[in-house]
């Protein structure tokens, strides 16, 4: 977090050119895409029985529609279900019958591919909250899905399919409101504000009037008006906050426990210029800065970054891994600020 608000970046994009592809799309008769582990094929098979309509599909718009009015009918869509490993948390999801995206999109994608269907699972955002303020698309934390894409050997293409219940697509999701509106209008004006600033001779800012502005933000900011303000942005944004937080899971809030105590190592491993970019992976961030570490704290910052992405990103959460991990990273943090 930072501040209130999330960290968060900008693209351009050319509408003209949506539609373009940054690299060729693999072909689908790859073997790998009709892989299936060993340990689930006879599961699996049992699923693709179970499924109406599905064994004897002649298509695949008709084996997808099978899919997708199974899970819709007999399944739910939960979050923070804590699944079994054993023997597999996949077969844990089919029995359960309710879980995330990520298992509706594994089992899917496993369904298809023992049907003799070229299948993959697909994992990011769902672009579908248009700021009319900010004449842009947003894209939020909470907008990451899992779907699958099938291979369509009549058309040549790869299909998307989404097997997740309606309700946990995030087309499902409320859509915000004017305040939320507002507070991204204000969030990107501050962070190209910023932007600005860095990239310019303040010097030269100052010549051309820009002295007379900052004095008159100054003075509004510290006027009995914007002390209000600010005061009721902050209180309102500290609201919605709390609110998410209690909201959450208790596994959720141990990740997102996980997720800052992991940026405080970052934070205090590098200097400001070295810090992980918005858009870098913790794996790409370490790639591009353990050269510069001394290699008594590179390797104990690549010991902790790869037992963090083992934990956070498990498909069960093991709490006491977790708080180990939290603790090890505070000892460890507490000794460089020294």
């Amino acid at each position: 977090m930072n501040g209130p608000f999330p960290d968060a970046y900008e693209i351009e994009v050319d509408p003209r050119r949506m539609m373009d592809r940054a690299w060729p799309q693999p072909e689908g008769n790859a073997a790998v895409y009709l892989e299936v582990p060993r340990s689930l094929a006879g599961a699996v098979s049992n699923w693709v029985e179970s499924c109406a309509g599905l064994a004897t599909a002649s298509s695949v718009g008709e084996a997808v529609r099978c899919v997708d009015a199974d899970f819709s009918a007999r399944f739910a869509y939960r979050l923070g279900i804590r699944m079994k490993a054993n023997p597999d948390p996949l077969i844990d999801f089919m029995t359960r019958k309710e879980g995330s995206c990520t298992f509706f999109a594994s089992a899917a994608t496993l369904m298809f591919r023992q049907r003799g269907i070229p299948a993959r699972m697909i994992g990011g955002f769902v672009c579908n909250d248009w700021n009319p303020w900010l004449a842009r698309w947003v894209v939020r934390e909470r907008d990451g899905h899992a779907w699958v894409e099938v291979w369509d050997s009549a058309s040549g293409r790869w299909l998307i399919v989404d097997p997740t219940p309606p309700e946990g697509r995030p087309s499902a999701l409320q859509r915000p409101g004017r305040f939320r509106l507002a507070l991204d209008l204000f969030a990107a004006s501050w962070r190209r504000t910023l932007a600005y600033l860095r990239n310019t001779n303040f010097l030269q800012v100052l010549a051309d009037g820009g002295e007379l502005l900052i004095l008159f933000l100054w003075q509004m900011i510290w006027s009995v008006p914007g002390v209000v303000v600010a005061l009721g942005f902050g209180a309102l944004a500290w609201l919605r906050w709390r609110r998410r937080w209690w909201r959450m899971t208790p596994e959720a809030r141990l990740r997102e426990e996980l997720t800052r105590a992991m940026t405080h190592v970052e934070r205090r491993a590098l200097p400001a210029p070295l810090r992980r970019r918005t858009a870098e992976s913790w794996t790409e961030w370490y790639q591009r800065v353990a050269e510069r570490l001394p290699d008594e704290r590179a390797a104990q910052l690549v010991t902790l970054l790869e037992r963090y992405q083992e934990i956070r990103y498990s498909v069960t959460l093991d709490e006491a891994a977790a708080r180990d991990w939290i603790e090890t990273a505070h000892i460890a943090t507490t000794k460089w600020s020294r």
